[in-house]
């Protein structure tokens, strides 16, 4: 396989309460691969920022292979160890990461063993375990985040304390975070009230990774550190000394041309990791007014 004759295209990432939604074009077609339930953690990158793990890929016979479309299910990787060593909490043995290369974008999750569909035909994908990799050589995540420095790029004391990451979008290059606040109520209680804020990435996204902020667990200490005060629930940095940019770096087989900066946003919910050329623009969308059911 060369990946740069893959011939489908990721053209959409979203990640909403009830699972994760691929979207794949294939010259004029689209194709849906969804995954509901709550993953471990999901993984997008720009293709050329997986080289190593692209020219691995060309000797192992994909899971699943139809019309430019390649998917792969691996075990024992770098990506679970580091999910693993995050935690503090979860076991290897039943955890599986699941690889999806396209031409522009190589998009990866961390599951339980599941079943596979295939996007083209919507039928069933038979999981060969032979055809499981086990223990592929990938260019190992580090998770020492006492190298990096977490410096306070946005906090607004505006803003309700908890807010929880719900939606994130990734759309023709375009990557949209939603963030919202726990349910209130107006005065006379006729309504719930929920704040809204969207932080937006207009272009250069190089990388994409996210979390259940429970098994982030080492990275706590960090934050902590950082902000010197409670996790309040509101927070978003700028990272230096970046690790996650390191693997990246390691993983192309080059540093990066352009500058590149590391944005983590911790919200009660999930965890974030963007790496981007481009700043981010926070906007507060207002209050959203629920009826309440009588």
């Amino acid at each position: 396989m060369n990946w740069l004759n893959i011939r489908v295209n990721c053209n959409a990432v979203r990640y909403e309460d009830d699972g994760l939604l691929i979207e794949i074009i294939q010259d004029e077609r689209k194709f849906y691969v969804w995954v509901g339930g709550w993953n471990y953690s999901v993984l997008y990158c720009a293709t050329e920022n997986r080289r190593k793990l692209m020219e691995q890929l060309k000797k192992i016979e994909p899971i699943y292979h139809n019309e430019g479309l390649y998917m792969y299910v691996a075990k024992n990787t770098g990506y679970i160890e580091w999910i693993v060593e995050d935690s503090l909490i979860l076991e290897p043995d039943y955890i599986e990461h699941y690889i999806i290369p396209t031409r522009n974008y190589v998009v990866e999750y961390l599951d339980v063993s599941g079943m596979l569909v295939s996007p083209l035909k919507k039928e069933d994908i038979k999981v060969d375990d032979n055809k499981i990799i086990n223990g592929i050589k990938l260019t190992n995540m580090s998770w020492e985040y006492k190298k990096e420095e977490y410096k306070e790029y946005f906090e607004d004391r505006l803003l309700p304390m908890y807010m929880s990451i719900t939606n994130i979008v990734f759309n023709k290059g375009k990557l949209d975070i939603l963030l919202e606040s726990p349910l209130g109520e107006d005065d006379e209680k006729r309504y719930y009230l929920q704040e809204e804020v969207l932080i937006t990435f207009e272009s250069g996204i190089e990388a994409v990774r996210f979390a259940d902020e429970g098994y982030r667990t080492l990275s706590g200490p960090t934050v902590y550190d950082a902000k010197k005060k409670e996790f309040t629930g509101r927070y978003m940095f700028k990272v230096e000394n970046s690790e996650f940019i390191r693997w990246l770096e390691e993983e192309r087989g080059r540093e990066f041309e352009d500058e590149v900066n590391h944005y983590f946003i911790l919200s009660s919910m999930l965890v974030v990791d963007v790496i981007a050329k481009s700043e981010p623009k926070i906007k507060k969308i207002g209050i959203r007014r629920i009826t309440k059911k009588r």
